[in-house]
């Protein structure tokens, strides 16, 4: 790339002529790179990446490593839309403060950026219970966790079920599934259709009533009456 002089040289007019050799200049334009962005993916909610770029047009072999360009581009993100989906040709690149020796740099192809569902993760609360020999479980809420702003998108207990692992008295852990998501923004968020927690299941009471006793003095103080246990549920023994 310059202004190079073109001297010519040899040929003979003739006896009648003189041959006056005037030189000329040859100029070399820098050839064009196209600056192309390059597609980009986000989570809804999360700022935009750092967006890449790269080029097409490159001459006589040339390529990135070999033409010694300096700076870097200007990308940028020019289609507002922040909902989940794929977005063609919404990032753009231009020159910025890209130099090159040989070329010089026009904004070239646009790419697509991709914004896909931010997760969540649910919190529960299951209401403690009295042992009941069952593993029925009460799911009292849920909420979600790591939604963006003011959003409307929460947990759908419809459908849920929740069960305890152990039916017996005691900190047990709880499994709930068949949850989803709903509100108006549920378009945005993905979520998983089950979860655990843990919660308390008390003991139940038993009461255990003496049996009352009339007996001639013998020097002994104890009974040799069992004591009567009401409480115990179904087949539960006692001992």
């Amino acid at each position: 790339v310059g202004a190079e002089p073109i001297v010519c040289t040899g040929g003979d007019a003739g006896t009648n002529y003189a041959v006056l050799r005037v030189a000329g200049t040859l100029t070399i334009a820098k050839a064009t790179l196209a600056v192309d962005a390059i597609s980009a993916t986000k989570t809804y909610g999360d700022p935009d990446p750092a967006f890449a770029w790269g080029y097409s047009g490159f001459v006589a072999g040339d390529e990135t490593a070999n033409t010694g360009i300096t700076g870097a581009a200007a990308c940028a993100r020019i289609v507002a839309d922040t909902a989940v989906g794929t977005l063609p040709e919404a990032i753009d690149c231009t020159a910025g403060t890209l130099t090159a020796r040989d070329y010089v740099f026009v904004p070239g192809a646009r790419a697509a950026l991709e914004i896909t569902p931010r997760p969540l993760t649910f919190t529960f609360v299951i209401a403690p219970k009295t042992y009941d020999r069952t593993t029925t479980a009460e799911l009292v809420s849920c909420a979600v966790v790591g939604r963006v702003g003011l959003d409307d998108v929460r947990c759908d207990v419809t459908s849920a079920i929740a069960v305890f692992a152990d039916p017996n008295a005691g900190s047990r852990q709880v499994a709930i599934t068949n949850l989803s998501l709903t509100g108006g923004d549920v378009a945005n968020y993905s979520a998983p259709t089950d979860g655990t927690t843990t919660a308390t299941i008390d003991p139940a009471p038993l009461t255990v009533t003496a049996t009352s006793e009339t007996r001639v003095y013998d020097g002994s103080t104890g009974s040799s009456l069992l004591p009567a246990i009401a409480g115990t549920l179904y087949d539960d023994y006692t001992s």
